[in-house]
């Protein structure tokens, strides 16, 4: 899979819960977002795939999101919040089963036939 660290969106704030001082010092709690939408490295197959697949993680503006305050270092936050991210699109991108795969190539012709006589 591609990196998709150029297309990630980084956000950083104060950690909740337990930490005594430090928690209200330090930003450690990484979220990371990432457009399904408007990526550039996927192809339109793939976002109808993850779509589909992820419906229940998305926004509604297509975009994952993927929180880690576990830790007290933001360095370390963002590496499993990272590893997070890339599990979580590489599960929805594994590949489905034939009857999933029928139904999202139709739903993708459909789109494509609309945005043709829509565009066209």
């Amino acid at each position: 899979m591609v990196s998709v660290l150029s297309e990630v969106i980084l956000e950083v704030s104060r950690s909740s819960g337990a930490g005594g001082q430090h928690v209200n010092k330090v930003s450690s709690r990484v979220t990371l977002r990432f457009s399904v939408r408007d990526s550039k490295l996927l192809t339109a197959a793939e976002k109808v795939l993850l779509v589909e697949k992820l419906k229940n993680l998305l926004t509604k503006e297509g975009e994952l999101l993927v929180s880690c305050e576990q830790e007290r270092s933001q360095l370390r936050n963002r590496g499993i919040a990272l590893r997070k991210l890339e599990a979580v699109l590489a599960a929805g991108l594994a590949v489905a089963p034939l009857a999933l795969v029928k139904s999202l190539v139709q739903k993708l012709i459909g789109e494509l036939v609309n945005s043709h006589f829509l565009h066209g």
